[in-house]
């Protein structure tokens, strides 16, 4: 059921993100040492990943997990015909946006295969169209009707399935990532509060039409369907608002230093805690140089792994329930309340927080107003 109205209604069910499986770093990159640091990298990500699964299963919460396909997998599925069905859609997506209409002309030759693909990520000029690490950034869910904004290739994780089964439920799931005029939304910069929603428009020329025409949409969408209280903003420094804000219950928001005073006054009465130094900048010496050895830097991966000395993780977190909050760092001790740590270490090379991870698609609850008054 998809019914999910703010980030702090009790969390029923979740989608956990995945990285792609052991092997495609062979596609990737070319050199030996820099595919064993990948292939690491892989494996324990997804250990860590397994263990927040585990975790929240033994919380009552349902998991679902995409599909990731292996190369070898890819590489069956490219010998067969093209119809009008998953592996035709990714199968496009690699030719026509990220290989830019070079078609891979192996057939039976998985050498070949391997050769031509690996020969298209060296090419890629615009690094926006590089797989990702996890689809939470393609998603939104408001009330019983989630929204899908980019291509599912984009980090080639299949989620069809699970879609299959809400639209047989009669929910409403929508795909306008295949209609231009609706890019220009940035779900991870959407923040659900029962009746009110606030969407703040991004100026990064990826993700942003000038007129944000996505963001018109689905907000009228909203306003329509559920008559919601829709408000746009702009952002103050281009970054991603789910590491800026995070709503831990009615009255309690955290935030990052840096947009501490723009929450406190938009959401007047409300207790706002702030992290006053993102996570980085609080390790030891020892810790960053770990970190950064972990972080190699090759062109094929490089929009993988951001600038994580400006990353809040510790914002960053999922809310299990009005009091409960899975953190991947230790909270201030004024969060007040009960929190879970949980193993993500690989934040710091993905450059991504448990909110990135997840998605919360049923929360336990229903429209609710928080506010004797409009928000600002």
């Amino acid at each position: 059921m998809i019914n999910s109205w703010t980030g702090f209604q009790p969390l029923r069910e979740v989608w956990l993100g995945d990285v792609w499986p052991v092997g495609w770093e062979k596609f990737i990159l070319k050199d030996p040492v820099q595919q064993e640091k990948l292939r690491n990298i892989i494996i324990q990500t997804q250990e860590q990943l397994n263990t927040f699964q585990r975790i929240m299963e033994d919380d009552g919460i349902r998991v679902r997990r995409p599909c990731m396909p292996g190369p070898e997998k890819v590489f069956e599925m490219w010998q067969k015909p093209r119809g009008y069905d998953y592996w035709t859609y990714v199968r496009d997506y690699f030719e026509q946006e990220l290989f830019k209409g070079h078609y891979i002309e192996a057939v039976g030759n998985y050498e070949k295969f391997q050769k031509e693909m690996q020969m298209c990520f060296e090419e890629i000029t615009d690094q926006s169209l590089l797989p990702e690490l996890n689809p939470r950034d393609n998603f939104l869910v408001y009330g019983n009707t989630m929204w899908v904004y980019h291509d599912y290739a984009k980090a080639m994780a299949w989620w069809g399935d699970t879609l299959d089964e809400y639209v047989s439920a009669g929910f409403d799931v929508r795909f306008p990532a295949q209609q231009k005029q609706y890019m220009g939304v940035v779900p991870p910069s959407i923040v659900r509060l029962g009746k009110d929603v606030i969407i703040e428009n991004t100026p990064h020329p990826v993700y942003s039409l000038q007129d944000h025409t996505g963001n018109k949409i689905m907000a009228k969408a909203m306003r329509n369907q559920y008559n919601a209280r829709v408000y746009e903003s702009g952002y103050v420094d281009g970054r991603h608002s789910d590491g800026q804000f995070a709503v831990l219950r009615p009255g309690v928001a955290m935030t990052s230093q840096v947009r501490g005073d723009r929450y406190q006054d938009s959401l007047p009465g409300w207790r706002v805690i702030r992290h006053v130094t993102p996570e980085f900048h609080r390790l030891s010496q020892e810790e960053k140089d770990e970190i950064f050895s972990m972080r190699f830097v090759n062109k094929q991966i490089e929009p993988w792994i951001g600038n994580i000395t400006e990353s809040f993780f510790d914002v960053n977190c999922l809310v299990r329930d009005e009091g409960h909050v899975y953190v991947s760092s230790d909270p201030p001790k004024d969060l007040g309340s009960s929190y879970t740590v949980i193993p993500w270490r690989y934040r710091f090379f993905w450059d991504g927080g448990l909110h990135c991870i997840t998605l919360d698609i049923n929360r336990e609850g229903k429209q609710e107003d928080y506010f004797d008054s409009k928000i600002n």
